[in-house]
């Protein structure tokens, strides 16, 4: 799989589903087309957080039975990253993402989970997951991983701004699907 880079989370942003993650053994189903959304909407509760606390945030909804999920966790956590994390129950994960989500520790549970492991039942506040199972369904995110792409440019580099950029910073990025649009 190749590498992702976010920057700085705006109001809209475009989302590319991520094709390859769990590696050439597996096919992956092709992408979705690339949509803006607005994450503002979302509640800051219904995200785990995790990764490096200064680092360029990237927004992922994910499935906590899904592999290519997994695998993209794997990814990111070799990266210099903050993982912003919404989970969604579209394998029917949703008793596991509640004790996930209401874990005293939430990073180590979600790595638990993603482990196969037992996570411990607990109860809390879900409304953040609602809210994350609202806004996927109606933004029609049917498959997971869904990796929101906040910003798309080189490292070091200032933000890619016709198609042109996009295309030279594509073929430097190891990003494996470039997908433009109007």
């Amino acid at each position: 799989g190749g590498a992702a880079k976010a920057a700085v989370e705006e109001e809209e942003t475009p989302v590319a589903q991520l094709a390859n993650a769990a590696g050439p053994s597996r096919a992956a189903p092709p992408p979705a087309a690339a949509q803006k959304v607005d994450l503002s909407k979302l509640p800051a509760t219904g995200a785990i957080v995790w990764g490096n606390p200064s680092g360029a945030p990237v927004t992922i909804f994910t499935d906590l039975h899904c592999g290519f999920c997994r695998a993209l966790a794997n990814e990111l956590e070799q990266m210099n990253v903050r993982v912003i994390e919404r989970p969604i129950s579209t394998l029917g994960t949703r008793d596991l993402s509640n004790r996930v989500y209401c874990a005293k520790d939430k990073p180590r549970a979600l790595r638990a989970a993603y482990a196969g492991a037992e996570v411990p039942a607990a109860s809390c506040d879900t409304s953040g997951l609602d809210a994350n199972e609202n806004f996927a369904r109606t933004h029609g995110f049917s498959g997971t991983p869904v990796l929101v792409n906040t910003s798309f440019n080189g490292f070091h580099e200032p933000l890619v701004c016709s198609p042109r950029d996009a295309i030279r910073v594509f073929y430097g990025s190891g990003v494996d699907l470039l997908a433009l649009e109007n």
